[in-house]
């Protein structure tokens, strides 16, 4: 409820299992909940988002797969390649964030060797 204070008896605890968010009103987010999608199947995140609604925020997993995320609606990056090109992952994403994905196509081109040496997946020679 607005207003009501976060306890600790209100907090789904590890192992007690249940889903808090589905009880949330839309435009609600359960206590710093998130999800990482890091299946490689891109529908997932679409999945999510019918199942779910914007109960959670959805965070793409998969380095390889930033630009497709984005545009179907992620909200953050978990990124191992970040830690190799801080600078230009943070640009990419931003550019992501900010619908400029002719720009975001031009750098994710660049990039996509090196963030697929971090996604072991089958990928063209």
């Amino acid at each position: 409820l607005p207003g009501e204070p976060v306890t600790g008896s209100k907090i789904v605890k590890i192992g007690e299992g249940g889903v808090r968010a589905a009880i949330l009103p839309s435009g609600m987010r359960a206590f710093s909940t998130r999800i990482k999608e890091e299946t490689g199947d891109i529908r997932r995140v679409t999945d999510m988002y019918v199942a779910f609604g914007d109960r959670f925020s959805i965070f793409c997993g998969v380095d390889d797969l930033i630009v497709e995320s984005s545009a179907l609606g992620v909200t953050g990056w978990v990124s191992g390649m970040t830690n190799v090109w801080p600078a230009e992952c943070v640009e990419l994403f931003n550019l992501c964030a900010e619908n400029r994905y002719a720009e975001a196509r031009a750098l994710y081109r660049i990039l996509t060797p090196s963030l697929q040496l971090a996604t072991p997946l089958k990928h063209f020679p």
